[in-house]
């Protein structure tokens, strides 16, 4: 038997309000379900009561096309007068997918029959034309990434909530190779007041004045070392800390110059507790000593004594060692020692030249002088460790009141030759 589903022209009410469900779209989902009624009649139009397997498929097209885009098979049981009522997406689930586009038609077999014709469009509800916009809309929560593009663009330009967690809002192109950025104006004019650039290179532009006045409002221009600053020819009028140099630099007639703050002083007035912390000291002279008792020299180089001075930063340390050294001399040999400063344990550096030497012909006794080593060396921030060594040439000597002073000094004013 062949049978027909009947609509508007025998009064009957075919629901397609479509309430789609998308997957961590909204807080709370929408069921997705779409409901269909209908009356099913014979050729003769006779309503059909019972219970009749139906196939409900929804397609891209009216009349042939591709396979349909959704499809499941249900039991409907019609009334004395042919009215049945089902919830299409009850055995298969209505993907968002489907939906995709504005266009889409149903499609019924009945028993076997064969798809009816024509087959039936999905239309909108009044209200349900406000969902292609969400002007007005209030409150709520929204999951997932969101995607705007602007009139005329295909690209993404702004995508919130993007698939790195670590990422809340990415900002796009709106063309390839283009160069995003964000307006700020005081008013609805087409123009505006400042804007952030990305430029080719990665680099943020600001354009309009940046106002970071109070004490809670800091810009931070931090470059672990002096080679990591960019070209100051570009960059002119840019400002810079070092922090290897622990010194801020801006870049003025191509070239990099430090801000010098040479005269600056403590007096305690402007320290809690009249106690300095560490930013207050950065630069600053400092000095360390050891003193120590005596021994006696052996053949080859060998440390008499050592002292360690922590640098805030690069700079130079001025080593002054003095000493008492005694000779137990013997007439007819040689006697001689040296001492020296250096920064390498058990090594002379080579322009170290304080000697203590008697000659051959001086008279058996104890001779006794004192040597005072001293030079410049250039340190980098950190633990820096001095030595005094000594070296005996010739002969049995002893030396005592050793003392090891390390100044540090900020800068070079002049030459130093190392």
């Amino acid at each position: 038997m062949k049978h027909t589903v009947r609509f508007a022209s025998y009064g009957v009410l075919v629901s397609t309000v479509i309430l789609v469900a998308t997957t961590g779209v909204v807080q709370a989902a929408v069921p997705s379900l779409l409901n269909y009624q209908g009356i099913l009649k014979d050729d003769l139009g006779d309503p059909q009561t019972g219970t009749f397997s139906v196939t409900f498929r929804i397609y891209p097209t009216p009349v042939g096309g591709p396979v349909p885009l959704w499809e499941e098979t249900q039991n409907v049981t019609s009334d004395a007068l042919g009215l049945f009522n089902v919830l299409l997406g009850t055995s298969v689930a209505l993907d968002e997918s489907i939906f995709s586009a504005s266009d889409r038609w149903l499609g019924i077999d009945v028993e076997g029959d064969g798809e009816m014709i024509p087959r039936i469009q999905f239309v909108t509800v009044a209200y349900a034309h406000r969902v292609a916009t969400v002007a007005d809309a209030t409150g709520g929560r929204i999951d997932g990434e969101i995607a705007i593009h602007g009139a005329g663009f295909t690209d993404d330009q702004i995508v919130l909530g993007v698939s790195d967690p670590n990422v809340a809002l990415e900002l796009r192109s709106g063309a390839s190779g283009g160069q995003p950025f964000i307006d700020f104006a005081n008013d609805n004019a087409s123009d505006f007041d400042a804007r952030i650039q990305l430029e080719s290179d990665g680099l943020l532009k600001i354009t309009g004045e940046l106002d970071v006045s109070g004490m809670e409002n800091k810009i931070r221009f931090h470059y672990d070392a002096f080679g990591d600053l960019p070209s100051p020819s570009t960059y002119h009028g840019m400002f810079a800390h070092v922090h290897a140099d622990a010194k801020a630099y801006y870049a003025h007639a191509a070239q990099w110059v430090p801000l010098a703050n040479e005269d600056h002083t403590h007096d305690g007035s402007d320290v809690v507790d009249e106690s300095l912390t560490k930013d207050d000291i950065v630069d600053e002279p400092g000095a360390a000593q050891i003193i120590s008792g005596g021994l006696g020299l052996a053949a080859g180089v060998q440390d008499i004594t050592s002292r360690v001075i922590t640098c805030p930063a690069a700079g130079y340390v001025l080593a002054l060692a003095s000493c008492r050294v005694a000779f137990g001399h013997v007439n007819g040999t040689t006697s001689q020692t040296r001492v020296g400063v250096s920064n390498i344990s058990a090594t002379f550096p080579g322009d170290q030249d304080k000697e203590f030497r008697i000659p051959s012909s001086a008279p058996t006794d104890t001779w006794v002088s004192s040597l005072s080593p001293q030079k410049v060396f250039s340190v980098s921030a950190g633990a820096n460790t001095f030595y005094v060594v000594g070296n005996l040439l010739s002969g049995n000597a002893t030396v005592s009141e050793v003392t090891l002073s390390l100044v540090y000094l900020p800068s070079a004013h002049g030459t130093v030759t190392e």
